[in-house]
């Protein structure tokens, strides 16, 4: 659930406390307010993945340990899964994400560079770089647990002015690093991609927000 401290989240929850056999929360996410994620998180023992934007709140998150039942608020794993992709990747993999990106090019060439939309499993880029990285748990959470939450910001992202085309370079950049076999270096473009990600989801939320409304926005993007 996106936005669950705010108003939506709040009467959304309402609705999914009154038919529990019908409906499961499973996820939720915020901008900062961990104290009202916890609060939510204790009344949903089914919620398994908990996202904070901003890092404070995150960081004071996990080492108050405000959730329950082994929830965790999960940050940086595309950047180690990107890394371990770099040194586990072989030149047929390389080959697939470059065929992928011209794929990707040709998708953005017919939307006249104004939207970069990316199918789901293995046409999807992120998802390839983590099955690459060959990491069992990180592809559970990343492309299971996670996997459409974060493709949802991705979308929410992949329609603003300029995001497409500078997706795509950084895209390219990370495909050098593993096929460089720097691993380090992988994982800090894949990080910088996803910064960059998130500061165009916030700036977009913030513009979009209403009063009283609090945005949502990932730890991962």
């Amino acid at each position: 659930m996106l936005g669950a401290t705010g108003s939506i989240g709040e009467n959304a929850l309402r609705v999914i406390e009154a038919y529990p056999d019908h409906l499961q929360l499973v996820g939720i996410a915020a901008r900062s307010n961990a104290d009202q994620l916890a609060q939510i998180a204790q009344r949903h023992p089914t919620i398994r993945n908990v996202t904070l934007f901003d890092q404070a709140a995150a960081s004071r998150a996990r080492s108050e340990g405000l959730f329950p039942n082994g929830v965790e608020v999960r940050e940086a794993l595309e950047g180690l899964a990107c890394g371990l992709a770099a040194e586990r990747a072989t030149a047929t993999d390389c080959d697939q994400l470059r065929a992928l990106l011209a794929r990707h090019e040709a998708q953005i060439e017919s939307e006249d560079g104004k939207r970069y939309y990316q199918k789901e499993g293995d046409l999807d880029f992120h998802y390839l770089i983590v099955s690459l990285s060959g990491n069992t748990r990180l592809f559970n959470l990343l492309c299971d647990e996670l996997y459409h939450l974060l493709r949802l910001y991705r979308v929410q992202t992949s329609s603003q002015p300029s995001r497409p085309a500078q997706a795509f370079k950084e895209h390219h950049r990370i495909v050098d690093a593993i096929e460089e076999r720097d691993s380090v270096l992988a994982e800090l473009l894949m990080r910088r991609h996803i910064a960059s990600a998130k500061a165009t989801l916030l700036a977009q939320l913030e513009s979009d927000s209403e009063p009283g409304l609090t945005a949502a926005t990932p730890c991962i993007a």
